[in-house]
């Protein structure tokens, strides 16, 4: 009878030694810097990937930076530094880990809409972003977030240089741009983060006369699925873009696409 006891509080305790096991490593996962940032806790996935201390963890730091930053009323230069400087410590780490030149092209962007073209270019950020893209396609030729990276650079450089410079300088061209964002869309095509870049971008570029196709953008990210907390935010504006649209409010649609892109007022 004791020896049955005894076992009985021996299994007892193997019972709460897992489950403890198990909570702990629940309550890990939960923290860890991925699933902060997928549920929308930016400053805890910053804190979390830095403390991490490895490419992956600043690369996911420098992505939360963004976010963050992206989702902000008004513009914030020390953030996109910020997540600058997070990038580039995750290419310290590893220069081959995927994610980390991948933040450094959308941070070096989010800088150069803010300072405009002439001080860019002094700052050669163009540069740096198209070295940063070939990396990533180097790394990863079919990555969607490395093609639509290389779609948002054909466009973004080709808007701010014109044709003829933006190919003279940096190979660059509005063709290159659309089929690059294309082939992101056909790899990740619920994807409404890429998507929504494609539709900001043809905005950019030429609202008149990629209009139509714009607004077919929106309606299938309006229409799609969404994996996390950005990409919910990321379906909330392309549904009241969409809506602008379809309302054909032309003007109060250029100012918050223009804000959404990350220029100043």
């Amino acid at each position: 009878m004791l020896g049955a006891v005894r076992a009985s509080y021996q299994l007892t305790a193997v019972f709460l030694l897992l489950f403890a096991l198990g909570t702990a490593a629940a309550s890990a996962a939960d923290n860890a810097p991925l699933a902060l940032y997928e549920k929308g806790d930016y400053a805890a996935a910053i804190d979390a990937g830095s403390k991490q201390g490895d490419a992956a963890g600043f690369a996911l730091a420098a992505r939360a930076t963004v976010a963050e930053a992206s989702l902000r009323d008004a513009p914030c230069m020390e953030c996109f530094k910020r997540a600058e400087g997070l990038a580039r410590q995750a290419i310290a780490a590893d220069a081959n880990y995927l994610e980390s030149q991948l933040q450094l092209v959308v941070a070096l962007g989010y800088q150069a809409r803010l300072m405009g073209p002439l001080r860019a270019r002094f700052q050669r950020l163009p540069e740096q972003a198209r070295d940063a893209i070939e990396n990533a396609l180097r790394l990863a030729p079919d990555d969607p977030w490395a093609l639509s990276a290389a779609g948002g650079f054909n466009i973004e450089v080709v808007r701010m240089g014109g044709r003829l410079l933006g190919n003279l300088f940096y190979g660059a061209s509005v063709d290159d741009g659309i089929a690059y964002f294309r082939r992101a869309i056909g790899k990740d095509p619920d994807n409404p983060v890429i998507k929504l870049q494609y539709a900001l971008s043809l905005t950019s570029y030429d609202f008149a006369a990629k209009r139509s196709e714009i607004t077919a953008v929106l309606q299938s990210i309006a229409n799609g699925p969404t994996a996390d907390a950005y990409g919910k935010a990321m379906k909330g504006r392309a549904t009241g873009m969409l809506d602008l649209l379809q309302q054909n409010k032309t003007e109060e649609y250029l100012l918050v696409a223009h804000r959404y892109l990350g220029f100043p007022p």
